[in-house]
């Protein structure tokens, strides 16, 4: 029997935690391209949308299943087993079940690993959840239940009641038939706020479901993916709104930079609404990436006014079990470039022979690079000898620290959502630029991280 298979496992680079497609009102949509598969239990239809917000590109894929028995739904963990260390792409998982369509699931392991975990009428973690918690049951019937409302011990009563399958999740989009208004506040994390890849499962009718996911980070595909709270307006004036929302949670003095900061982003993004409609043909060359800047907004150097962000300051090791201090490390570089990656991440590991190259290249420059495996925090000795074992096979030779992941640097790390990821860091340990997230094999990646290097290099000698 052809089955549908749901991903549940440790994210893969760029891939995120599945969240959901917020509903809204583009600025312009059209169907690109449908296909069709019918087979004597299955029958799917795949949209492909084109949506523009603003001046953002998005693409995603809207996929109409119907199924002559729910048991055809069904869920497989990455190496076939329940393990935070696991992950694997997802059509591979696919092949290996024999299924016609997969889609990620939801990041069980995710920062605070809580939340109930059923698959395919297994308990495998019983724990309360801060987010939103959807229940399959035997017959495929979709049972939502809002966030906070679960309390742990509940697992093995749902599991009797017929649950099947069980997802951590959010925001709850459609529940018994009518849209859920989301709260202004509804944000887990930061992240939430910018646009990421995003998926999302529902339930029409009987044996009638239906899968959504928005696509990002592929070059000619969609820019960066959606917010949780996509709704194409002016992103200064979310910012402005989150902002308020939470004004309690800041000093005055917070909070009237924030405030000053967002009403700036806001007037930016003004402005060029009123470019593109005056210069469209202008405004297209900048959306593919060929924007010039304008006389006097020289970037190459770093501010002076402490407005820079710092790296966390930690004391860790390394894989050998040497003490490695961030301020000794980064006030001893004239450039610092730190890769976050994990071991079971292929694009992490495939760029590792290239980033030795460049440890070497920045070594002559008195750079150097430094890799943190997440597998490794706070010691994991298995962690670190699997770690130890693929930078030999790749024949990476730079060090590789870790840290206690509930430091400043360990939350900092926690908040990374896509790996690989990159950063650059000067000497007095300020971060230069945006992280590069996305292996530095790609082009368009190794050249942004070179102007970063050069322009921390350049700033070092005065």
């Amino acid at each position: 029997m052809k089955k549908i298979i749901c991903r549940v496992a440790l994210m893969l680079a760029l891939c995120l935690p599945v969240c959901a497609l917020a509903a809204t009102e583009p600025n312009a949509k059209t169907i690109e391209d449908t296909t069709t598969y019918e087979g004597d239990t299955i029958k799917i239809t795949i949209d492909q949308w084109c949506y523009a917000f603003n001046r953002t590109n998005l693409r995603f894929f809207v996929a109409n299943v119907y199924v002559s028995d729910p048991a055809q739904m069904q869920t497989a963990f990455a190496g076939e087993q329940y393990s935070k260390n696991n992950a694997e792409a997802t059509s591979a998982i696919a092949e290996r079940h024999d299924a016609i369509l997969a889609i990620n699931g939801d990041y069980y392991n995710y920062k605070d690993k809580n939340g109930l975990v059923i698959r395919n009428g297994v308990l495998y973690r019983d724990a309360a959840s801060s987010r939103d918690q959807l229940l399959v049951m035997r017959d495929g019937t979709f049972i939502a239940l809002p966030r906070g409302t679960y309390a742990a011990g509940e697992g093995q009563k749902y599991i009797d009641e017929g649950v099947v399958q069980s997802f951590t999740f959010g925001p709850l989009l459609v529940n018994d038939g009518a849209a859920v208004e989301l709260p202004e506040k509804y944000i887990i994390s930061t992240k939430d706020t910018i646009r990421e890849p995003r998926t999302a499962i529902g339930q029409v009718d009987a044996n009638h479901y239906v899968l959504v996911v928005a696509d990002g980070r592929r070059d000619g595909w969609s820019d960066k993916g959606m917010t949780l709270q996509e709704d194409g307006k002016n992103y200064g004036e979310f910012l402005l709104d989150t902002i308020e929302s939470a004004k309690d949670q800041f000093t005055d003095k917070e909070y009237e930079m924030l405030k000053e900061s967002a009403t700036e982003i806001s007037n930016i993004e003004n402005k060029l609404t009123e470019l593109e409609e005056k210069y469209p043909e202008i405004m297209q060359k900048s959306m593919d990436g060929d924007m010039n800047m304008p006389a006097g907004s020289d970037t190459s150097n770093s501010p002076d006014d402490g407005s820079m962000q710092k790296f966390p300051a930690f004391e860790g090791k390394d894989l050998d079990g040497n003490t490695v201090k961030s301020d000794e490390l980064f006030s001893g570089n004239a450039v610092t470039v730190v890769n976050f990656w994990f071991t079971t991440c292929n694009p992490c590991v495939g760029e590792l022979s290239e980033l030795d190259a460049l440890n070497k290249e920045l070594a002559e420059k008195g750079g150097a690079l430094i890799g943190v495996n997440t597998f490794t925090l706070d010691g994991d000795e298995a962690a670190i000898s699997e770690a130890k074992d693929v930078l030999a096979k790749k024949g990476a030779t730079y060090q590789n620290v870790y840290f206690d992941s509930d430091g400043e640097a360990g939350k900092f790390t926690t908040n990374i959502f896509a790996y690989p990821t990159t950063y650059v860091v000067d000497r007095s340990g300020n971060i230069v630029g945006e992280p590069i997230v996305g292996a530095i094999t790609e082009k368009k990646q190794a050249e942004t991280l070179q102007k970063l290097i050069d322009q921390a290099l350049a700033a070092d000698m005065g």
